[in-house]
């Protein structure tokens, strides 16, 4: 079931990012175009092997895998370029050509020439770059492109490589090992003091030091005791355990430390607005206040839902069960053998057979699931569901839409699963 966990983290991802283009990206069995909600074929199926929305930007890259071109929401090429890949940061398109880096605005028009070994946007129309090798073990030294295209050298360097700039700031190792930060145009920030520094958001970043993990603010500052063996951060609190099972919660902005307990934890997780927590005796979630919303086996695992919802999943084997539940720990859902968060308040919930076959190796008989007999079923946020589970996938398009693959076809669907648009799968020949 490991795959089904990647498979609901990828669809999650692709969903979030298509969802802010005009257009959408139909990728499945074998059907793969850019079309509009109402069902147009913007870019028609078979021209293109591989389709994919570039971040939140609003256009696509097409094309086959290391050979992209670069269209926009009406399905119109921009650039006659073509690229190895295309990614956005900040108001500009990072791409590749020939293994060097270069950058172009959201029409397509070249901004800074392919010629870096890595190249990050960082505000304001200006880049970070290196051009030595950022994969061997000597420090490049982290240049400034300014918006007249002139590369500035900034007094640092980095044995690992850039990193996006969030915020004005860049996490950066140094040549002892060591992290620090520059800020947009690579002037230094944070002193490269620490263990590590991760990404900031909120004016706030997470880093380590000998003692622990913590929590600092842009100018290095310490917003939450470098002192817990694991720390998490979501939109609802920051959470640390010490060595010794203590679990500390903090406001959000790291302000207050807002709850503790000694659970003599083994493991938590932030899952959507509340925190999962595990130790010998079973599995409790919470929310941001300290309430238990939720207890469950220590076989548990909480996954994020949609609309502040979650998904719990207890049991092992072929015994395991999934069910919705909502913040308030309500359950909202019969219980089903997997659910996949959709799109909206659509969730997919999944059936397969187990299967015992006997191990000669083993010499005794052993479970296994019939990943041929799975088949996908569709419902809502309350547990209705609106589709029975007979279709070989379905999957959360964007602008309430959907994909359902059935045995010959490949549709998309409103939000109730009625189809708008339908296309043959190219293996099964004329369309239906």
């Amino acid at each position: 079931m490991r795959r089904i966990g990647w498979l609901m983290l990828a669809l999650m991802l692709l969903g979030g990012a298509a969802r802010a283009a005009e257009a959408l990206c139909v990728s499945m069995a074998g059907v793969v175009a850019l079309v509009s909600p109402q069902g147009e074929a913007l870019i028609v199926p078979g021209s293109v092997s591989c389709v994919f929305p570039i971040g939140n930007s609003g256009l696509f890259a097409a094309g086959s895998p290391g050979d992209y071109a670069l269209y926009d929401a009406q399905g119109e090429r921009l650039s006659e370029e073509r690229f190895a890949m295309i990614d956005s940061e900040d108001d500009a398109l990072i791409f590749r050509q020939n293994g060097l880096y270069g950058a172009m605005d959201f029409s397509g028009a070249l901004r800074v020439a392919p010629v870096w070994t890595q190249l990050t946007a960082s505000g304001d129309g200006d880049y970070l770059a290196l051009e030595g090798d950022p994969l061997d073990d000597q420090p490049d030294e982290i240049l400034h492109l300014d918006a007249e295209g002139m590369a500035l050298d900034t007094g640092s360097a980095t044995v690992g490589g850039l990193r996006p700039v969030r915020e004005n700031r860049m996490p950066y190792e140094a040549a002892d090992g060591r992290y620090g930060c520059v800020d947009g145009q690579g002037r230094a920030a944070i002193p490269p003091v620490w263990r590590y520094i991760a990404g900031f958001e909120g004016g706030l970043a997470i880093a380590a030091d000998a003692s622990g993990r913590g929590v600092i603010d842009a100018d290095g500052g310490i917003v939450v005791p470098m002192e817990y063996a694991a720390l998490e951060r979501s939109d609802a609190m920051i959470a640390g355990l010490t060595d010794d099972g203590r679990l500390d919660v903090y406001a959000a902005d790291g302000s207050a430390l807002v709850w503790s307990v000694q659970a003599e934890a083994t493991q938590f997780a932030l899952v959507g607005d509340c925190l999962a927590l595990w130790d010998g005796a079973g599995a409790a979630l919470m929310n941001a206040r300290g309430d238990v919303v939720c207890e469950a086996s220590p076989l548990a695992a909480f996954l994020p839902g949609l609309n502040g919802q979650v998904i719990v999943s207890d049991g092992e084997g072929f015994e395991a069960k999934q069910w919705l539940i909502d913040a308030d720990g309500r359950v909202a859902s019969e219980a089903h053998q997997r659910i996949l968060p959709l799109y909206g308040d659509r969730y997919a919930y999944i059936t397969m057979n187990g299967v015992e076959y006997y191990s000669p190796e083993l010499d005794m008989l052993q479970k296994s699931w019939d990943y041929d007999s799975l088949r996908y079923g569709l419902m809502d946020g309350a547990g209705r569901r609106l589709l029975s589970a007979e279709y070989l996938e379905i999957r959360g398009l964007g602008a309430d839409r959907m994909l359902i693959e059935t045995a010959y076809e490949v549709q998309m669907t409103d939000l109730d699963g009625a189809p708008i648009a339908v296309w043959a799968k190219p293996e099964t020949g004329a369309a239906s």
